[in-house]
């Protein structure tokens, strides 16, 4: 587990931030004055583009955990 240290305290982080982010981006949307259907797809999207860049945030650190993991197994 001390290859994941970084990547646990970086996801710890960030999803929560993520989902802080989204309720202030849903609940900003929410108060202007558009019709419900482009609330809707705006919701969507907002939903979507965190879904993505959670994610992509988080990755690297999981990845470069698992490298160092990979090659203290091969011996290396």
């Amino acid at each position: 587990m001390k290859h994941f240290k970084l990547a646990m305290i970086v996801s710890a982080i960030v999803f929560p931030l993520g989902i802080i982010a989204g309720f202030i981006a849903l609940y900003t949307l929410f108060q202007l004055d558009i019709p419900n259907r482009q609330k809707e797809k705006r919701a969507g999207m907002i939903g979507s583009g965190l879904g993505v860049l959670i994610p992509a945030i988080v990755a690297p650190f999981w990845l470069y955990g698992a490298a160092k993991l990979g090659k203290e197994r091969r011996g290396g």
